[in-house]
């Protein structure tokens, strides 16, 4: 009797358990997208990622760039559990670079290194590298070099 009364707990834990993790997978997909430059889902303040507002194309200056670094930090926080971003980050580092808009410079690339190196697999050192000595940004290549100490330091 005890055992039948257990059922539907443990039918209940295994459900939750089963939707938390594909709410995380669709997450993360959405956030692949997202630092592919595809539709922003998401923006990044104070360590959370945020639902991405119907008026932010319209309040925020440079609102594709700034939902690709949203997408990158809230992937970089993610950390092992974004491994399958890393092909996309990597491709992004090829397809971005940072962005002077004479008011600032929008660190896009610099971004999607910091978020390589919170990941921190080595399959992106390669790469990290190669951009590290293609840039002519100073800035940018701190933040590649500060991405590839962070995977160092993981292994």
């Amino acid at each position: 009797m005890k055992i039948l009364k257990q059922i539907p707990a443990t039918i209940l834990i295994v459900l939750m358990l089963f939707t938390n993790a594909s709410a995380k997978n669709t997450r993360l997909m959405q956030l692949i997208e997202q630092v592919k430059g595809g539709s922003c889902q998401c923006e990044f303040k104070n360590d959370t990622c945020y639902p991405h507002s119907i008026l932010s194309p319209l309040i925020r200056r440079h609102n594709k760039e700034l939902c690709i670094i949203d997408a990158a930090k809230a992937l970089g926080g993610m950390g092992d559990l974004a491994k399958a971003a890393i092909v996309p980050l990597v491709e992004s580092l090829g397809k971005y670079s940072d962005v002077d808009t004479r008011d600032g410079v929008i660190a896009v690339r610099s971004e999607i290194a910091l978020a390589l190196g919170r990941i921190g697999d080595t399959s992106a050192l390669t790469a990290l590298n190669y951009y590290k000595e293609q840039s002519r940004s100073l800035a940018e290549k701190a933040a590649f070099e500060r991405a590839i100490q962070q995977i160092h330091k993981r292994k």
